[in-house]
């Protein structure tokens, strides 16, 4: 896969994710504690992140550049990353991290599912995963 190529749909999905999480509404969460109150129009707090299998099409693509710039005698040797992907070898995946939305979980959730659709509609493999913090 080129770089170019590559880079365009990756800009794809990443416009697709924002898309997707500008336009949800969030329920609000309101925390309490004695004597105050206050909300969080956001919702709840959490992370997001899409894995890809690192052995075929995007993923691999996306494994090569981790490994070009890898630095061998890095602290972080094999925990570099490129433009925010970053290699994990227990699930043998990229991964990219949502770091658009603050603490936001709804609205992170929604840009992982969105981008993730890209990728499959480009005939990738791509899970949208999340937590709740």
């Amino acid at each position: 896969m080129t770089d170019e190529k590559l880079i365009e749909i990756l800009e794809e999905a990443t416009h697709a994710g924002c898309i997707a999480g500008d336009s949800i509404t969030p329920v609000p969460m309101s925390v309490d504690s004695p004597g105050y109150r206050y909300f969080v129009i956001d919702g709840v707090c959490g992370f997001a992140w899409i894995n890809i299998p690192a052995h075929q099409g995007i993923g691999r693509a996306i494994a090569k550049r981790i490994r070009q710039q890898a630095d061998p005698s890095s602290d972080n040797y094999g925990r570099q990353d490129w433009n925010g992907w970053r290699r994990d070898s227990y699930l043998g995946s990229v991964i990219f991290w949502v770091s658009y939305f603050n603490q936001s979980y709804t609205r992170k959730m929604a840009f992982a599912r969105a981008f993730a659709k890209v990728l499959q509609d480009h005939g990738e493999i791509a899970r949208p995963n999340g937590r709740l913090n």
